[in-house]
């Protein structure tokens, strides 16, 4: 044995000693981890998998960590993979820190700030597959990380070194689970291309990237805590797909119409992303990369630009879809380009090289977004500075901003008709970074007086954009495909404004003032005022105004209570009462748990010595029936979202329990969200989906529901399930907007003024005046003759219809019905025509909402 072997031997054999640190065992590939390539044809790997290899690439490199975000609706792990450089884990600490102080700049002079950019790292967050059918990103994030980690090359070496990556693998690890499965279910079957039969997501599906500012779901609220209250990455990339009718990708620059809140830094920032991504693909041979088409710049709804609303640098990608995993064969001349931006699939200066056509395949997907992610990851390492600098000028040029240019503030005052839902609206500020006071004393701003408990929303705050931008009234500008021609719709919606949907009074003050003012963490709800128990008490009288009041009323009538609205406006013991009040007659020991849900719910309280059950009407407990179609109803979702969540008791039923009749015995209401009469009525072709999936209601659940509403039952129908109703029921009522072309009407997403009748027992506890969010949605005229059968509770403006938003033909609304109650038979159908429980954010309507669905069952004359 020669000197050297024997050194070799005897270094191996000390390592090998017991208590020897033993070296961790070299990374695995995914390919090696699962035995196929990310992206292969007809293979995917599920969340629990994909956790595990994480967790295994982190238990083998030092250049991962892996962080437990918060879990999913359904309990799943949200992990997070933070990949950087070994030095740099070891101070993430300090790195977050530094992250933290650049975001909230204020006291923080330019040379400090230097300093800090000097020391610190550029944060990068890259999230996938919040659209769990865009299965691509979630497959990709393995093969990224491993690559990151473990491929020694010079441009890794300055990612790892000026950069933290914080990696989602998966924004609705829920939906990978659904989606998974199912595919697995199918593949090489004639069903594996059948459409799944449920949402992706246990409420919403793809609706769960419109909720980044009410933060309804507990996703949204686990990577908007991650985002904005704890790391502030400065640059985001967020991985999406598309349909396939055009471009292979979509990379930035977005289109018109800006967001004026928008720094204009953060479009800076986008384009110079976009740029490389786009050049990078390119370099790579991948064709078919487009700019500047379908997505525009102006909502703060998702999770790609909310981001633009914090002064972080965020872009997407959206590439063309294969069918989930198994590949597509398209010619070039079966491509139409994409609306708007692509009006044909042809040679423009936003698609310079389009793909000739061939065989589309998740693994082309996976290859073009792995390029994407490389190049923001290669942008960001080499521009780190300035990132961070221009995160640190944003915040300090918004704070300026609110010190020197109206508005300076937005007060929400301490008078509400619901101080709860005020509370409610001030902590979602909160809880995405915005600055909150609360007054100390009564002050003056503009002229008006304001009490103290007042809340107070300083404009001098480094996420001005957002606290801004979510406050005031949006007023989208009138875009066409050319002058006099057709609207230009926006991406998703074009008006949002916070405290109009939410039935909170607000104030945009326009002149300085001064005031006490503190800064709050959280808001409550005031404190209420719950009357005493007695012998004497007869009753307990509960406000019908705040929204809360409806957990109390079905916490009481699952308890045993009875229940009661005031028929009329009364009087008792010198106090007046409007119809609507909320009566539940108590004595004895029942008088406890009455203050108690009471007090739990923030809920005022009072009491009357004498009976005031005469002329009101009496509710029942609730039966009631939520229609769920196959194939899923994001609105549908919604629905069940709110109905849980303000605790009412419902069973969803499926078409088959409709047609066969024999839901009429179990349920006094039937709610139909918003979907197509078609799709009701159709449902799935047993073509392209397993038999027990498919069909609609058909003619026979038509005529079943018509014997139900006939016989005493009440059928709620939401937005164009609407239209179902007045056809086959020969309703006396008319959608005046059915058939317009939309330059003689549109209305895309936005907020109008409406007036409620508040002697309908559907209209108790809401104001005359409120808040409707429209989203073409449906306006009624009641046919000559029928006006008897038909009460309309809730009206659209007579004029200046338009709060926030968007609308063309406007006068076409003027005083025509928004919301009506028709009787049929011994029977209602209560029909909204706009959204009244849209994505679960105008809690302003909530109560309509709620009313109808009491009303119903009150009403009802359905045999027990």
């Amino acid at each position: 044995m020669t000197a050297k072997r024997a050194l070799l031997v005897a270094a191996c054999l000390a390592l090998l000693a017991p208590g020897t640190p033993m070296l961790a065992q070299a990374p695995k590939s995914p390919e090696q981890y699962f035995g196929f390539q990310m992206g292969a044809d007809k293979k995917l790997v599920k969340w629990p998998q994909i956790t595990e290899y994480f967790q295994a690439l982190a238990s083998s490199s030092s250049k991962v960590k892996i962080v437990e975000a918060g879990k999913s609706s359904e309990g799943n792990p949200m992990i997070v993979a933070i990949i950087s450089s070994p030095d740099n884990l070891a101070k993430l600490d300090r790195y977050k820190e530094i992250s933290q102080r650049l975001a909230n700049p204020r006291g923080l002079s330019p040379d400090e700030a230097s300093k800090l950019v000097d020391e610190g790292k550029l944060i990068v967050a890259i999230s996938c597959s919040i659209h769990a059918s865009e299965v691509a990103a979630t497959q990709l994030s393995m093969e990224l990380a491993y690559d990151l980690v473990t491929k020694d090359t010079p441009q890794n070496r300055r990612i790892l070194d000026q950069t933290i990556v914080l990696l989602f693998p998966s924004h609705n690890p829920d939906g990978n689970i659904t989606v998974v499965d199912w595919y697995n279910k199918n593949v090489n079957t004639q069903y594996e291309k059948a459409p799944l039969p449920w949402l992706y997501h246990k409420y919403v599906g793809h609706d769960n990237n419109r909720d980044w500012f009410m933060l309804n779901l507990d996703e949204t609220k686990v990577v908007t805590r991650f985002y904005f209250k704890e790391w502030f990455p400065q640059v985001l990339y967020d991985i999406h797909q598309m349909g396939r009718s055009g471009a292979r990708l979509f990379v930035p620059p977005f289109l018109d119409p800006l967001n004026p809140n928008i720094h204009p830094l953060i479009w800076r920032g986008i384009n110079l992303l976009g740029t490389h991504m786009a050049a990078a693909e390119e370099e790579a041979g991948h064709t078919g990369i487009a700019q500047s088409i379908a997505y525009t710049s102006w909502w703060q709804g998702n999770s790609l630009q909310q981001p633009w609303f914090h002064n972080m640098v965020s872009v997407l990608t959206e590439a063309a879809s294969p069918d989930v995993a198994t590949p597509v064969a398209q010619n070039k001349s079966d491509l139409t380009g994409n609306m708007p931006g692509l009006p044909e699939y042809a040679l423009r200066a936003n698609f310079s090289n389009p793909w000739p056509g061939g065989t589309w395949r998740l693994r082309d997907v996976v290859e073009y977004e792995y390029t994407a992610a490389m190049a923001v990851l290669d942008v960001a390492s080499r521009y780190r500075d300035a990132f961070m600098r221009n995160f640190y000028t944003m915040g300090r040029d918004e704070i300026r901003k609110g010190e020197t240019e109206a508005p300076y503030a937005f007060v929400v005052p301490a008078e509400q008709r619901d101080p709860n839902t005020a509370a409610k609206m001030i902590n979602l500020l909160i809880d995405q970074g915005a600055e909150v006071h609360v007054a100390g004393r009564e002050f003056t701003a503009d002229g008006v007086a304001y009490g103290k408990g007042s809340y107070v929303l300083l404009m001098a705050q480094p996420f001005r954009p957002f606290v801004k931008d979510i406050m005031e009234r949006q007023s989208y500008p009138d875009l066409r495909a050319f002058p006099g021609g057709p609207p230009i719709p926006p991406y998703d919606v074009a008006g949002w404004t916070l405290p109009l949907q939410m039935g909170v009074a607000s104030a945009e003050i326009k002149s300085r003032f001064d005031a006490d003012l503190k800064p709050i963490a959280h808001a409550d709800a005031p404190a209420p005022d719950i009357a005493a128990s007695g012998p004497k008490v007869s009753a307990f009288l509960l406000d019908h105004n705040r929204n809360d009041s409806a957990i109390a009323v079905n916490r009481l009538m699952k308890a045993g209570y009875d229940v009661y609205w005031a028929g009329a406006a009364f009087t008792s013991g010198g106090h007046p009462y409007p119809a609507g009040t909320i009566i539940v007659p108590a004595r004895g020991a029942r008088q406890a748990q009455v203050r108690s849900i009471a007090q739990a719910l923030s809920l005022p309280l009072a009491s009357v010595d004498q009976p005031v059950t005469a002329g009101a009407l009496k509710l029942k407990p609730l039966r009631l029936a939520l229609y769920n179609p196959w194939g899923g109803n994001m609105d549908e979702g919604w629905s069940k979202l709110l109905l849980e969540r303000f605790e009412f008791p419902f069973d969803e039923i499926r078409n088959a329990d409709i047609t066969s009749g024999g839901f009429a015995r179990k349920y006094d209401v039937v709610l139909f969200s918003d979907q197509a009469p078609k799709a009701m009525l159709e449902g799935f072709s047993d073509k392209v989906i397993q038999k027990e999936y498919a069909g609609g209601l058909g003619d026979e659940g038509v005529q079943q529901l018509r014997a139900f509403v006939q016989r005493g039952g009440t059928v709620v129908a939401l937005g164009q399930a609407a239209e179902l109703f007045i056809k086959s029921f020969d309703l006396p009522v008319v959608n005046t907007l059915d058939g317009l072309k939309t330059t003689d009407f549109f209305c895309p997403g936005s907020i109008l003024a409406a007036r409620t009748d508040t002697s309908h027992p559907i209209g108790y506890g809401m104001p005359e005046d409120t808040s409707a969010f429209f989203a073409r949605s449906a306006a009624f005229d009641v046919k000559p003759g029928r006006a008897s059968d038909v009460k309309t509770f809730v009206r659209y403006g007579g004029e200046h219809v338009l709060q926030s938003g968007w609308i063309l033909g406007e006068s076409r609304l003027h005083n025509l019905a928004a919301a009506i109650d028709a009787s049929y038979g011994s029977g209602h159908v209560v029909l909204f025509g706009f959204r009244v429980q849209n994505r679960a954010q105008p809690h302003g309507t909530f109560k309509l909402f709620f009313n109808a669905l009491y009303y119903g069952a009150a009403a009802s004359k359905q045999a027990s």
